[in-house]
């Protein structure tokens, strides 16, 4: 493994590990607004008070002679005893030498080899295990309930949620592999059920991925190229005619077309879950006009907006675009939107997103939204990228929304896709992990 490639997989466990310690932290604040309440609606009792208690059970228990009483009276004391001492170690916030003497007095009670344990292991000794299961028999309800787990927050959202994020690192960590071993990452997609079971199933299959070929690669294509070649010539002879036209008339001119590719996950790692997708795609002409179709899927929400723009500038290393379009989304609303984009850099630094736009909503009523976004990125080799991405948004009527934080990217080499991971805070007071992949196609 190279250098390069070392920092890349590391930035990716650096990654997962901030995540996984973000909903860690949240489980445990989540799970002790739950349980703190519960354990100081129970009764306290002093250290004292539970150690004699103990002290006369095991001495009743001792000193009867029928089998029963180990059921009847000594196990449920005891289980009371150490229920007492463990209500007392979660009532308290710090762990003090009073927590810990409760601790030891829990443990000492139903721990291996504790008082419990000795009793049965003596009436055991004195009856018989056969004597006993017989006497054990109407105690069964009773014995078969916990004495000594307090209320719980389910913690399966929350896995849930760790598992969903892993999901988007995963799919940049085999991508990376795949580079690694010499393989185009775009031909993966051809063939997206190996790469579909290595993400899903990543702590067992990501390690091995890939395991084909470059030729197995190259098969695909093939396949795949002769599935688009057999629908194209479906179209018949208009349709080759037109292609070769098009041909000629690229070579007439030094510029081409592009397909500009973005897509995007994120989701909360500070508070409820709140995945959202977003994907972009923009096709540019060689005179710098372009449509740019934005979709953005959240739950219970989409928005989609179609944009037209042109470069209207484009000083040394940056190009500036002009751009106008329509936004409607699920709640029924409509507005139009103009915005002034900037784009580019220089060889050890750069600027990309959308700098500043105006929306103006006319149905169901006239509210008019600025916003302000910017990412601002160093570039210590060709292919890492550090830096950092905020946004402001401000709707009439409304405070502002903002959200800041820091990004790392790294590209896999020219024309090739581009990964990107950003952990950022917003003015909700939550954070949030997202994933971001870019793609370019010249025709």
């Amino acid at each position: 493994m190279t250098k390069s490639f070392g920092l890349a997989y590391a930035v990716l466990a650096v990654t997962l590990l901030v995540v996984s310690g973000s909903i860690v932290r949240q489980y445990t604040t989540a799970e002790a607004a739950v349980t703190a309440p519960y354990w100081v609606s129970l009764p306290s009792a002093s250290f004292d008070e539970l150690f004699q208690r103990r002290a006369e059970l095991a001495k009743a228990a001792y000193a009867s002679d029928d089998p029963a009483t180990y059921y009847a009276v000594v196990l449920p004391g005891l289980r009371a005893v150490a229920r007492s001492a463990q209500t007392m170690i979660f009532r308290s916030p710090h762990r003090d030498m009073e927590q810990i003497r409760f601790e030891q007095l829990y443990t000492s009670t139903i721990g291996m080899g504790g008082v419990i344990s000795s009793v049965h292991t003596n009436y055991l000794q004195r009856f018989g295990a056969q004597r006993m299961s017989e006497v054990a028999l109407p105690y069964q309800e009773a014995l078969s309930k916990s004495e000594y787990d307090g209320p719980h927050e389910p913690s399966g959202a929350y896995w849930l949620r760790w598992y969903l994020i892993s999901l988007m690192l995963a799919g940049a960590f085999c991508l990376t592999r795949a580079y690694e071993k010499g393989l185009p990452v775009w031909l993966e997609f051809l063939q997206p059920s190996h790469l579909l079971m290595a993400v899903v199933a990543w702590p067992v299959f990501a390690w091995k991925y890939p395991r084909h070929t470059p030729a197995a690669q190259m098969r695909w294509a093939l396949r795949y190229a002769t599935l688009v070649l057999g629908t194209l010539l479906g179209g018949g002879a208009g349709i080759a005619k037109a292609e070769t036209a098009k041909n000629n008339a690229k070579r007439d001119h030094k510029s081409k077309w592009s397909l500009q590719l973005d897509l995007r996950a994120a989701d909360t790692i500070g508070g409820p879950s709140a995945p959202e997708g977003f994907g972009r795609a923009t096709l540019v002409s060689p005179s710098g006009l372009f449509l740019e179709s934005v979709n953005v899927i959240k739950k219970n929400f989409w928005l989609t907006s179609d944009t037209l723009g042109k470069a209207i500038a484009k000083p040394h290393g940056f190009v500036v675009n002009a751009v106008g379009g329509v936004v409607a989304t699920s709640t029924g609303s409509r507005s139009a939107t103009i915005s002034l984009q900037i784009f580019g850099g220089r060889k050890h630094w750069g600027l990309a997103m959308p700098m500043l736009g105006i929306e103006r909503q006319w149905t169901p009523n006239l509210v008019t939204t600025w916003t302000s976004t910017a990412q601002l990125f160093a570039k210590p080799t060709a292919r890492l990228r550090v830096g950092v991405e905020g946004s402001v948004r401000k709707i009439s009527g409304t405070k502002p929304s903002w959200y800041a934080g820091g990004l790392v990217g790294w590209s896999f080499g020219k024309g090739k896709p581009s990964m990107e991971s950003l952990v950022f805070h917003n003015s909700a007071g939550t954070e949030r992990v997202r994933v971001r992949a870019t793609h370019a196609l010249a025709f």
